[in-house]
């Protein structure tokens, strides 16, 4: 995915980013590992293109942080 790709005599470039997380381990139901992978790729998306991220206990803790931090500036 490094490479351009050339389409219609342009070129177009792709990156990615992963989030990862595994059953058991993380979760033991679909949405608790979708939700977990989502976290992962929010971290991913931070580091910049072409990252993996496996999910990590403290990336739940942090986006609880910020909920709490978002709930109280739009309460004034």
């Amino acid at each position: 995915m490094a490479e351009p790709f050339a389409i219609d005599g342009g070129e177009l470039r792709v990156s990615t980013r992963i989030g990862i997380t595994s059953f058991p381990d993380d979760s033991l139901d679909a949405d608790g590992l979708l939700w977990r992978a989502d976290l992962a790729l929010y971290s991913a998306k931070t580091e910049g293109a072409g990252k993996v991220q496996h999910f990590e206990p403290p990336m739940e803790f942090a986006r609880q942080e910020r909920l709490a931090l978002q709930t109280g500036l739009a309460r004034g």
